[in-house]
């Protein structure tokens, strides 16, 4: 099956407050990317102020039925991915400010000791398998071997005292944002490209309202440019030992516990128990909101974005495995959740050292 994708240009009016969690706590964290979710949501709501009809056939396709996948939209250009939880550097050592370590690579060619077996290798680092700390470089984006991070802004705010509509004393409250002119880079894949054309033409020159505090000062970003082409995505060589890395959250089913559960009983991916060689994850709870019941959804597992899978597996399960990129593992991909990259050359070279300069 051909997939294709709108390749979106997002460019912030406003500042953007993206809250990590749904709770309403003063100084909240902002995300550094606009969720799948939230392009979703402020797209549909631009189809409904353009005449479209929530149960028509259409929009159901569109933005419901699982059809159309609303990817996160990362700063940068297209090419930007979440830095991958596995690269590493040894900690307070300056030789590795502009570089890192892929402890995946390393894991591969060494599967004992991996990143600090590689380190202890190299006599000029003075390092050993034993005394080796290493740190995990978490924040930021890899784009063409660079190293984008974004800068996050605080607002404070006077809160309004509701009885007689003025200042209430003593009150403040603050926002965590990002700052207006911030620009993104977005992907809408679909199978079918006449679900695409419709998006494109609902698209094309708008402005959408994303985030928090919309009526207030917060949220708009206007749609630059706009473009559909086939989708590619291109698994790296074949290797018994597979490293697998998520470019968005992933959403588990409650009855799965780990990816590996998740390939098997999901997906029917032909893999051991004991296929999982390493792992260099992070897990958080998803809160979410459902508009059309008007109830807060189940709390949902997440594997976050940038978490890295060393999996053993056959040729055959890899290409089983790679036939799932466009649409994405998981749960609610069509919220742009679970897309994933195998063997990715540009993030995972053969090489377990290399460059990262911000």
């Amino acid at each position: 099956m051909t997939h294709h994708e709108i390749i979106l240009k997002l460019t912030a009016l406003e500042s953007l407050a993206l809250p990590k969690t749904s709770g309403s706590e003063t100084g909240n964290e902002t995300l550094d990317y606009i969720p799948g979710s939230a392009l979703l949501g402020a797209t549909a709501y631009r189809a409904l102020d353009q005449g479209w009809k929530s149960d028509a056939q259409e929009f159901r396709r569109c933005f419901l039925t699982g059809e159309v996948s609303f990817g996160d939209g990362n700063p940068g250009t297209q090419a930007a991915q979440p830095v991958p939880r596995c690269y590493v550097r040894p900690k307070g050592d300056a030789e590795y400010n502009d570089r890192i370590i892929d402890a995946a690579v390393a894991t591969r060619k060494n599967p004992k000791d991996g990143a600090r077996a590689w380190l202890a290798s190299k006599p000029e680092s003075g390092a050993s398998t034993q005394t080796t700390k290493l740190e995990e470089s978490r924040d930021g984006y890899v784009e063409s071997g660079k190293l984008l991070k974004l800068d996050r802004i605080l607002k404070t705010h006077t809160a309004i005292d509701g009885d007689n509509r003025s200042a209430a004393e003593n009150k403040l409250f603050s926002y965590e944002c990002l700052p207006a002119g911030t620009v993104f880079n977005a992907s809408i894949r679909s199978s079918d490209t006449g679900l695409l054309s419709r998006l494109q033409q609902i698209l094309a020159g708008s402005e959408l309202h994303i985030g928090r505090s919309r009526a207030t000062g917060y949220g708009r970003v206007k749609v630059e440019s706009i473009q559909i082409r086939p989708l590619t995505l291109a698994a790296g060589k074949y290797e018994q030992s597979t490293v697998l890395t998520l470019t968005t959250d992933l959403l588990l089913p409650p009855a799965c516990n780990s990816i590996v559960a998740l390939l098997k009983d999901l997906h029917n991916i032909r893999v051991s128990d004991s296929c999982m060689q390493a792992s260099w994850s992070l897990t958080r709870s998803v809160q979410s909101f459902h508009g059309q019941w008007g109830l807060p959804r189940e709390i949902a597992r997440a594997i976050v974005r940038g978490s890295t899978f060393l999996l053993e597996m056959d040729e055959a399960s890899f290409a089983q495995l790679q036939g799932l990129m466009p649409q994405g593992l998981g749960l609610r991909t069509h919220e742009g959740y679970g897309r994933f990259l195998l063997n990715d050359p540009e993030l995972h070279p053969d090489e377990p050292l290399h460059e990262l300069k911000e």
